[in-house]
C-alpha cells in the first residue's frame, strides 16, 4: 500500500553530504532526545510543586492530618496538566486535546488495523534474515580471507 503512494511521486536522489540534509539528520537525530528531556524536567518540576501543594494543604486545611477534613483534589488534578503545557510552551485552548483525541484514536485504529497484518507476515522473513546476518560473517570469513576480496573484484 506505502509502495502504490509512493510510485505517484517523484524520487529525487538525497545526497547525505548536502548541508541541508545533512543538518536535517542531525537535528532528526536529537529532537527525540531533546524532547524526552523536556518531558521529564516538566515532570520533576510537576512533582516538587504537586509535593509543595499538598504540603501547603496539609498545613493550611485544619483537621486534615486527622482524616476530618478532605483535601482540594481538583487543583492536585489541574495542576499537573497546566504546568506541563507550560514547560513544553504549548499555548491551545483546554478541551483541544480532548477533542483531537478522537482523531488521534482513529489513527491508531487505522495504523494498527494496517500493521499487525504487515507485522505478522513480515516478522518471520526478518528473524530469518537477522539469524543469517549474524552467522554469515563467521562462515564465509576464512573464504574472504583467503581469497583477498576476490568477489567484489567482479562487483
Amino acid at each position: 500500500m506505502l509502495l502504490s503512494r509512493c510510485n505517484c511521486y517523484r524520487h529525487q536522489d538525497v545526497d547525505v553530504l548536502t548541508p541541508k540534509a545533512f543538518i536535517g539528520l542531525i537535528v532528526g537525530a536529537v529532537l527525540p532526545y531533546w524532547f524526552s528531556g523536556m518531558t521529564m524536567k516538566s515532570i520533576g518540576s510537576a512533582a516538587l510543586k504537586m509535593v509543595k501543594e499538598v504540603h501547603q494543604q496539609f498545613n493550611t486545611i485544619p483537621g486534615l492530618m486527622e482524616g476530618k477534613a478532605k483535601p482540594d483534589y481538583t487543583y492536585c488534578f489541574k495542576l499537573p496538566s497546566q504546568l506541563q503545557t507550560q514547560d513544553h510552551g504549548i499555548i491551545m485552548p483546554r478541551n483541544t486535546l480532548r477533542q483531537a483525541n478522537k482523531l488521534f484514536y482513529d489513527a491508531e485504529v487505522k495504523g494498527d488495523t494496517e500493521g499487525d497484518p504487515l507485522k505478522d507476515t513480515s516478522s518471520p522473513s526478518f528473524n530469518i534474515l537477522i539469524k543469517l546476518m549474524a552467522v554469515e560473517p563467521f562462515v564465509f570469513a576464512l573464504f574472504f580471507a583467503a581469497h583477498g576480496g576476490l568477489l567484489f573484484k567482479f562487483i
